[in-house]
């Protein structure tokens, strides 16, 4: 399992039924979490937030609503939407003063992507228990070398900004006090100003 979280392999699209261009007769289509649908070596790659969009809008059935809802501005999902239609050579939404309509093909892209965003939803909860799992096993191993009221020097650790509960280096801080153990521990830099926290 990657820790980017950025990208699914494709063995794991194939698994899941994301092969929505493979229907709509587009080829070597790799879902990815990434910016905007992209062109890279004749390989397609979908942003997973244009089908977040698009299903905002299927269950909304309105366009204004579910640009409320997402906080975008109404133009800017028209535009991902319209996108997404050229992208994959299809009309999914049909507009009218009703609002919006599912085609027959956006009907079934509302099923694959719904399947997609709950698969990624899962692979997200498992990488982050991996996560929080190896740091914990990473403070495991630090306690070993410090002892009730140490003094620790930290120098721009990041924690829970970089990783899942225990950070890397913060790890057996963080356990120790867990456990009831007392540290002085000296931070002489946080960069930028409070590790980002401002």
């Amino acid at each position: 399992r990657s820790h980017m979280a950025i990208y699914l392999s494709r063995e794991l699209c194939e698994k899941s039924f994301v092969n929505i261009a493979e229907y709509f007769g587009k080829k070597h289509t790799t879902i990815m979490y990434s910016c905007d649908i992209i062109k890279e070596k004749g390989v397609n790659f979908m942003d997973i937030r244009v089908l977040k969009y698009f299903l905002a809008v299927a269950r909304e059935q309105s366009y204004s609503i579910a640009a409320e809802r997402l906080h975008l501005s109404q133009p800017t999902l028209s535009r991902q939407l319209k996108e997404l239609e050229e992208e994959l050579d299809k009309t999914l939404l049909i507009r009218s003063n009703k609002g919006a309509t599912l085609t027959e093909e956006g009907m079934i892209l509302r099923k694959r992507a719904e399947e997609i965003v709950e698969l990624l939803r899962r692979e997200a909860i498992a990488i982050k228990a991996e996560d929080t799992e190896m740091c914990r096993k990473i403070g495991e191993w630090g306690l070993t070398l410090i002892h009730d009221g140490d003094g620790i020097l930290t120098h721009c650790n990041a924690g829970q900004l970089a990783t899942s509960k225990y950070g890397t280096a913060l790890a057996p801080i963080h356990l120790g006090r867990e456990r009831g153990m007392n540290f002085h521990v000296y931070c002489d830099e946080t960069r930028p100003l409070l590790q980002g926290a401002r």
